[in-house]
């Protein structure tokens, strides 16, 4: 049976999110919140955003300016 490996590059920072969007980390989290963003997970007391979440959103809102 294969096991799946969680790599570091599997979750994003708030900042690492705001420099690839470059945009505000205020406007990060009121996207979020507001459901126009994938949400965040709390893994103890970090949060992190799922980075194949931002890259879906990232295609999807990529296609709808073209």
């Amino acid at each position: 049976m294969e096991q799946s490996q969680i790599t570091l590059s599997t979750y994003s920072t708030l900042r690492e999110v705001s420099q690839l969007l470059q945009a505000d980390p205020t406007t990060i989290k009121r996207w979020s919140k507001a459901g126009k963003f994938p949400r965040p997970i709390q893994i103890g007391r970090t949060v992190r955003y799922k980075t194949a979440e931002i890259q879906a959103f990232l295609e999807q809102h990529a296609q709808e300016i073209n």
